[in-house]
Protein backbone atom coordinates (compact mmCIF):
# COMPACT_ATOMS: atom_id res chain seq x y z
CA UNK A 1 0.00 0.00 0.00
CA UNK A 2 1.39 3.65 -0.83
CA UNK A 3 0.14 6.85 0.30
CA UNK A 4 1.23 10.16 -1.13
CA UNK A 5 3.60 12.38 0.04
CA UNK A 6 3.39 16.30 -0.40
CA UNK A 7 6.60 17.80 0.20
CA UNK A 8 6.00 18.89 3.57
CA UNK A 9 5.37 15.75 4.77
CA UNK A 10 8.17 13.81 3.07
CA UNK A 11 10.09 16.58 4.98
CA UNK A 12 8.95 15.96 7.92
CA UNK A 13 9.62 12.50 7.98
CA UNK A 14 13.28 13.04 6.85
CA UNK A 15 13.96 15.27 9.42
CA UNK A 16 12.43 13.34 12.01
CA UNK A 17 14.59 10.20 11.00
CA UNK A 18 17.80 12.32 10.98
CA UNK A 19 16.95 14.02 14.09
CA UNK A 20 16.75 10.32 15.56
CA UNK A 21 19.80 9.64 14.01
CA UNK A 22 18.09 6.66 12.08
CA UNK A 23 18.01 7.94 8.49
CA UNK A 24 19.46 5.26 6.07
CA UNK A 25 19.10 5.26 2.38
CA UNK A 26 19.08 2.65 -0.91
CA UNK A 27 18.49 2.73 -4.31
CA UNK A 28 16.42 -0.47 -6.23
CA UNK A 29 14.55 -0.13 -9.48
CA UNK A 30 15.45 3.22 -10.29
CA UNK A 31 13.83 4.81 -6.85
CA UNK A 32 15.35 5.66 -3.62
CA UNK A 33 14.48 4.01 -0.35
CA UNK A 34 14.17 5.38 2.71
CA UNK A 35 12.82 3.37 6.04
CA UNK A 36 10.94 5.16 8.32
CA UNK A 37 9.87 1.71 10.23
CA UNK A 38 11.22 -1.92 9.92
CA UNK A 39 10.30 -4.08 12.38
CA UNK A 40 8.86 -7.28 12.99
CA UNK A 41 5.54 -6.36 12.47
CA UNK A 42 5.37 -3.99 9.53
CA UNK A 43 7.98 -2.86 6.96
CA UNK A 44 7.42 1.07 6.16
CA UNK A 45 9.39 3.03 3.66
CA UNK A 46 9.76 6.56 2.15
CA UNK A 47 9.92 5.96 -1.84
CA UNK A 48 11.25 8.67 -4.21
CA UNK A 49 10.26 7.06 -7.81
CA UNK A 50 11.83 7.55 -10.76
CA UNK A 51 14.80 8.29 -8.88
CA UNK A 52 18.12 10.57 -10.16
CA UNK A 53 21.07 11.60 -7.70
CA UNK A 54 22.94 14.32 -8.19
CA UNK A 55 26.07 14.33 -5.97
CA UNK A 56 27.49 11.74 -3.39
CA UNK A 57 24.48 9.46 -1.76
CA UNK A 58 25.59 8.43 1.94
CA UNK A 59 23.71 5.32 2.84
CA UNK A 60 23.75 6.25 6.49
CA UNK A 61 23.11 10.01 7.14
CA UNK A 62 25.76 11.11 10.06
CA UNK A 63 25.25 13.35 12.60
CA UNK A 64 24.48 17.18 11.82
CA UNK A 65 22.90 15.90 8.70
CA UNK A 66 19.76 18.54 7.28
CA UNK A 67 17.21 18.28 4.82
CA UNK A 68 15.42 20.63 2.55
CA UNK A 69 13.12 19.59 -0.73
CA UNK A 70 12.99 21.57 -4.12
CA UNK A 71 11.69 21.92 -7.64
CA UNK A 72 13.13 22.11 -10.58
CA UNK A 73 10.08 22.06 -13.78
CA UNK A 74 8.55 18.80 -13.54
CA UNK A 75 11.07 17.36 -11.03
CA UNK A 76 10.77 17.31 -7.36
CA UNK A 77 13.69 17.59 -5.38
CA UNK A 78 15.63 16.44 -1.81
CA UNK A 79 18.40 17.79 -1.04
CA UNK A 80 20.88 16.53 1.91
CA UNK A 81 23.53 18.62 3.04
CA UNK A 82 26.13 17.06 5.19
CA UNK A 83 27.80 18.31 7.91
CA UNK A 84 31.68 17.94 5.90
CA UNK A 85 29.67 20.94 3.24
CA UNK A 86 28.94 18.32 0.46
CA UNK A 87 25.82 18.21 -1.16
CA UNK A 88 23.37 15.62 -2.41
CA UNK A 89 20.31 16.14 -4.48
CA UNK A 90 17.82 13.01 -5.09
CA UNK A 91 15.84 14.22 -8.12
CA UNK A 92 12.12 12.56 -8.37
CA UNK A 93 8.53 12.65 -9.89
CA UNK A 94 6.75 11.11 -6.98
CA UNK A 95 7.17 10.59 -3.11
CA UNK A 96 5.10 7.82 -1.19
CA UNK A 97 4.98 6.02 1.69
CA UNK A 98 4.74 1.67 0.93
CA UNK A 99 3.72 0.05 4.08
CA UNK A 100 2.67 -3.77 4.55
CA UNK A 101 2.15 -5.39 7.36
CA UNK A 102 3.17 -8.91 8.48
CA UNK A 103 2.24 -11.51 10.88
CA UNK A 104 4.87 -10.96 13.65
CA UNK A 105 3.30 -13.77 15.95
CA UNK A 106 5.40 -16.64 14.30
CA UNK A 107 8.28 -14.87 15.33
CA UNK A 108 11.14 -15.05 17.92
CA UNK A 109 14.15 -13.76 19.14
CA UNK A 110 17.19 -15.85 21.38
CA UNK A 111 18.91 -12.64 21.76
CA UNK A 112 18.92 -13.28 25.80
CA UNK A 113 18.69 -16.51 27.43
CA UNK A 114 16.51 -17.77 29.58
CA UNK A 115 12.91 -16.43 29.67
CA UNK A 116 12.45 -16.86 26.37
CA UNK A 117 9.08 -17.33 25.73
CA UNK A 118 8.57 -14.09 27.90
CA UNK A 119 11.08 -12.31 26.25
CA UNK A 120 9.40 -13.12 22.66
CA UNK A 121 5.87 -11.71 24.24
CA UNK A 122 7.12 -8.48 25.00
CA UNK A 123 9.23 -7.91 21.81
CA UNK A 124 5.83 -8.85 19.98
CA UNK A 125 4.04 -6.08 22.52
CA UNK A 126 7.10 -3.50 21.42
CA UNK A 127 6.90 -3.74 17.84
CA UNK A 128 2.95 -3.51 17.70
CA UNK A 129 3.45 -0.48 20.43
CA UNK A 130 5.83 1.11 17.63
CA UNK A 131 3.58 0.36 14.73
CA UNK A 132 1.00 2.23 16.47
CA UNK A 133 3.87 5.04 17.85
CA UNK A 134 5.30 5.64 14.04
CA UNK A 135 2.48 5.00 11.77
CA UNK A 136 -1.00 6.10 13.81
CA UNK A 137 -3.80 4.34 15.69
CA UNK A 138 -5.01 3.70 12.02
CA UNK A 139 -2.61 1.03 11.54
CA UNK A 140 -3.29 -1.46 14.34
CA UNK A 141 -6.23 -3.83 14.52
CA UNK A 142 -8.52 -3.49 17.42
CA UNK A 143 -6.27 -6.48 18.92
CA UNK A 144 -3.35 -4.86 18.89
CA UNK A 145 -4.95 -1.22 20.22
CA UNK A 146 -6.27 -3.74 23.35
CA UNK A 147 -2.50 -4.74 23.99
CA UNK A 148 -0.53 -1.75 23.24
CA UNK A 149 -1.38 -0.23 27.07
CA UNK A 150 0.68 -3.06 27.91
CA UNK A 151 3.82 -1.58 27.36
CA UNK A 152 3.49 0.91 29.95
CA UNK A 153 3.45 -1.49 32.70
CA UNK A 154 7.04 -1.83 33.56
CA UNK A 155 7.48 -5.32 35.27
CA UNK A 156 6.34 -6.96 32.30
CA UNK A 157 8.05 -5.00 29.90
CA UNK A 158 11.54 -5.41 32.07
CA UNK A 159 11.00 -9.19 30.89
CA UNK A 160 13.29 -8.03 27.88
CA UNK A 161 14.72 -9.41 24.64
CA UNK A 162 17.87 -7.61 25.09
CA UNK A 163 19.91 -5.87 27.83
CA UNK A 164 18.11 -3.11 28.75
CA UNK A 165 14.66 -2.75 30.12
CA UNK A 166 12.44 -2.04 27.79
CA UNK A 167 11.16 0.69 30.20
CA UNK A 168 13.91 2.83 28.71
CA UNK A 169 11.54 3.15 25.70
CA UNK A 170 7.83 2.77 27.12
CA UNK A 171 7.23 4.49 29.91
CA UNK A 172 5.73 3.47 32.73
CA UNK A 173 1.88 4.32 33.66
CA UNK A 174 -0.56 3.35 35.49
CA UNK A 175 -2.99 2.54 32.17
CA UNK A 176 -0.84 -0.32 31.83
CA UNK A 177 -0.79 -1.20 35.13
CA UNK A 178 -4.85 -1.52 35.21
CA UNK A 179 -4.48 -3.04 31.63
CA UNK A 180 -2.63 -5.66 33.39
CA UNK A 181 -4.97 -6.40 36.21
CA UNK A 182 -7.63 -7.17 33.97
CA UNK A 183 -5.46 -9.47 31.97
CA UNK A 184 -4.54 -10.96 35.07
CA UNK A 185 -8.36 -11.43 35.76
CA UNK A 186 -9.13 -12.40 33.02
CA UNK A 187 -6.44 -15.08 32.63
CA UNK A 188 -7.97 -16.46 36.06
CA UNK A 189 -4.75 -15.05 38.16
CA UNK A 190 -6.82 -13.49 40.88
CA UNK A 191 -4.36 -11.98 43.03
CA UNK A 192 -2.03 -10.78 40.77
CA UNK A 193 -4.75 -8.98 39.38
CA UNK A 194 -5.32 -7.35 42.54
CA UNK A 195 -1.56 -6.11 43.05
CA UNK A 196 -1.78 -4.89 39.78
CA UNK A 197 -4.75 -2.93 40.11
CA UNK A 198 -3.16 -1.60 43.88
CA UNK A 199 -0.16 -0.93 42.16
CA UNK A 200 -1.87 0.86 39.38
CA UNK A 201 -4.00 3.29 41.86
CA UNK A 202 -1.05 3.55 44.17
CA UNK A 203 2.74 2.81 42.21
CA UNK A 204 5.65 2.14 45.19
CA UNK A 205 9.25 0.67 44.70
CA UNK A 206 7.88 -2.12 47.20
CA UNK A 207 5.27 -3.32 45.16
CA UNK A 208 7.03 -2.97 41.65
CA UNK A 209 9.58 -5.17 42.85
CA UNK A 210 6.84 -7.48 44.32
CA UNK A 211 5.48 -7.82 40.82
CA UNK A 212 8.70 -8.16 39.10
CA UNK A 213 9.27 -11.01 40.98
CA UNK A 214 6.00 -12.70 40.41
CA UNK A 215 5.52 -11.60 36.93
CA UNK A 216 7.63 -14.18 35.50
CA UNK A 217 5.92 -17.31 37.59
CA UNK A 218 2.35 -16.36 35.90
CA UNK A 219 2.19 -19.39 33.30
CA UNK A 220 -1.64 -18.52 32.72
CA UNK A 221 -1.04 -14.71 32.03
CA UNK A 222 1.93 -16.01 29.20
CA UNK A 223 -0.03 -18.52 28.13
CA UNK A 224 -2.80 -16.03 27.05
CA UNK A 225 -0.91 -13.37 26.22
CA UNK A 226 0.90 -15.79 23.45
CA UNK A 227 -2.92 -16.66 22.29
CA UNK A 228 -4.12 -12.77 22.01
CA UNK A 229 -1.04 -12.21 20.66
CA UNK A 230 -1.06 -14.49 17.86
CA UNK A 231 -4.95 -13.84 16.97
CA UNK A 232 -3.82 -10.36 16.60
CA UNK A 233 -0.58 -11.04 14.38
CA UNK A 234 -2.99 -13.52 12.08
CA UNK A 235 -5.00 -11.42 10.79
CA UNK A 236 -1.56 -9.56 8.38
CA UNK A 237 0.15 -12.04 6.07
CA UNK A 238 2.81 -13.72 6.77
CA UNK A 239 6.08 -12.50 5.06
CA UNK A 240 7.12 -13.99 1.66
CA UNK A 241 10.01 -13.29 -0.54
CA UNK A 242 11.02 -12.98 -3.99
CA UNK A 243 13.51 -15.89 -5.18
CA UNK A 244 15.80 -17.49 -4.42
CA UNK A 245 15.38 -16.11 -0.71
CA UNK A 246 11.91 -17.51 -0.35
CA UNK A 247 13.20 -21.13 -1.59
CA UNK A 248 15.94 -21.06 1.13
CA UNK A 249 13.48 -20.34 3.79
CA UNK A 250 10.94 -22.99 2.45
CA UNK A 251 13.46 -25.31 2.55
CA UNK A 252 14.69 -24.71 6.23
CA UNK A 253 11.31 -25.22 7.31
CA UNK A 254 10.79 -28.28 5.77
CA UNK A 255 13.85 -29.45 6.92
CA UNK A 256 12.65 -28.40 10.28
CA UNK A 257 9.41 -30.54 10.05
CA UNK A 258 11.47 -33.42 8.71
CA UNK A 259 13.75 -33.64 12.29
CA UNK A 260 10.75 -33.44 14.59
CA UNK A 261 8.41 -35.82 12.81
CA UNK A 262 11.30 -38.13 12.47
CA UNK A 263 12.05 -37.77 16.61
CA UNK A 264 8.56 -39.19 17.07
CA UNK A 265 6.66 -35.75 17.17
CA UNK A 266 3.57 -35.19 15.01
CA UNK A 267 2.04 -32.25 13.56
CA UNK A 268 2.57 -29.33 10.33
CA UNK A 269 4.96 -26.31 10.51
CA UNK A 270 5.23 -24.34 12.69
CA UNK A 271 3.66 -26.44 15.70
CA UNK A 272 4.59 -30.03 16.47
CA UNK A 273 3.60 -32.25 19.51
CA UNK A 274 4.91 -35.66 21.23
CA UNK A 275 2.65 -36.51 24.86
CA UNK A 276 2.78 -33.68 26.59
CA UNK A 277 5.95 -31.76 24.81
CA UNK A 278 4.85 -28.99 22.61
CA UNK A 279 7.28 -27.24 20.09
CA UNK A 280 6.70 -24.21 18.17
CA UNK A 281 8.67 -23.05 15.15
CA UNK A 282 9.53 -19.06 15.67
CA UNK A 283 11.78 -17.55 13.14
CA UNK A 284 13.73 -14.42 12.57
CA UNK A 285 12.84 -13.09 9.78
CA UNK A 286 14.71 -10.76 7.17
CA UNK A 287 13.27 -7.76 5.74
CA UNK A 288 11.26 -8.25 2.31
CA UNK A 289 10.58 -4.97 0.71
CA UNK A 290 13.87 -3.91 1.50
CA UNK A 291 16.61 -6.82 1.89
CA UNK A 292 19.38 -6.04 4.37
CA UNK A 293 22.28 -8.23 4.51
CA UNK A 294 23.34 -8.06 7.45
CA UNK A 295 19.27 -10.04 8.24
CA UNK A 296 19.14 -13.90 7.87
CA UNK A 297 16.42 -16.12 8.17
CA UNK A 298 17.03 -18.49 11.55
CA UNK A 299 14.73 -20.72 13.26
CA UNK A 300 14.24 -21.47 16.61
CA UNK A 301 12.22 -24.37 18.16
CA UNK A 302 10.36 -22.96 21.73
CA UNK A 303 9.29 -26.30 23.89
CA UNK A 304 6.48 -26.58 26.03
CA UNK A 305 6.68 -29.70 28.41
CA UNK A 306 3.56 -29.93 30.50
CA UNK A 307 4.29 -33.77 32.01
CA UNK A 308 5.26 -34.38 35.40
CA UNK A 309 2.27 -31.76 36.37
CA UNK A 310 4.59 -28.38 35.64
CA UNK A 311 4.94 -26.70 32.69
CA UNK A 312 8.78 -26.08 32.10
CA UNK A 313 9.82 -24.19 29.14
CA UNK A 314 12.76 -23.96 27.13
CA UNK A 315 14.58 -23.28 23.47
CA UNK A 316 15.95 -26.61 21.95
CA UNK A 317 18.90 -26.57 19.82
CA UNK A 318 17.79 -27.24 15.95
CA UNK A 319 21.22 -29.01 15.39
CA UNK A 320 20.74 -31.30 18.47
CA UNK A 321 17.69 -32.71 17.17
Amino acid sequence: MEQFLTDKKLLNQVDELLKNGEAAFAMKDGSLMIPYIMNDAVESLIVLHECTLTGDLMKSAPAGTTAQTAEDGQRRGLILHYPDGHVCTAWFSIAARATEGYDYSRIGHVWRGGLEHWRRVTNALGVIADKGYYLGGLACNQKEADLMPLVTFGPLMDISPVNDSMQDYYKEAPEGAQAMADLAREAGCTFFAKEAEKYAKKPGSLRRKFLSWRMPKQEKILELLEKKIADAGSEYPVRTYEEPIQKDVDEQRQAVADKLLKKGFSGTYPNFSKGDVEVTAYEEQPFAMLPDDTLSFRIFLFEKDNSKGKCRRSVLDIELL
